[in-house]
């Protein structure tokens, strides 16, 4: 499979503090991505939905990385705050 979807959502921020659990913002916007890329479309919206399900098989590791994306420092210019995240450039 290779496929490029992108979901944009303006504001959207990573929850700093518990509950992490969905329904909340980023969880989502990443079940939005699996949606636009129509990852077992015959089954979105129901229970049964595996998006993942072709892709990873059992036993088998995965790692997920975001692509978080800032200006070095520019989170802590302007919250004061130090990123608490990977800064891709």
């Amino acid at each position: 499979m290779s496929a490029v979807a992108r979901v944009h959502r303006p504001g959207l921020a990573l929850a700093e503090s518990p509950p992490f659990d969905p329904p909340n913002p980023v969880y989502e916007a990443v079940e939005a991505l699996f949606r636009t890329l129509g990852l077992d479309a015959a089954r979105a919206g129901t229970p049964e939905w595996n998006p993942l399900g072709d892709l990873v098989l059992p036993g088998d590791r995965v790692v997920v990385k975001p692509n978080l994306v800032s200006a070095e420092n520019l989170h802590e210019r302007i919250t004061g705050r130090a990123l608490a995240a990977s800064s891709t450039h």
